[in-house]
């Protein structure tokens, strides 16, 4: 039903974040990112939310190689 309020992000979101270890090297995110054809891939430490890693944080290395 159309209420008139925008919708909310639980309506948009896609419900299952793709995540790596923070011990990942950059390779096996990057793969993770080009397999899933994911932009962004949550990073973790024993299990808790430790940062998110972008394309765009890749793009610097893969310009400097």
């Amino acid at each position: 039903a159309d209420s008139g309020s925008p919708p909310a992000a639980r309506d948009t979101m896609t419900p299952v974040g793709v995540s790596g270890d923070a011990g990942a090297t950059v390779q096996e995110v990057a793969e993770t990112m080009a397999t899933g054809r994911i932009h962004r891939v949550l990073v973790t430490r024993a299990g808790k939310m430790a940062g998110i890693i972008s394309a765009m944080d890749l793009l610097p290395l893969v310009r400097d190689m």
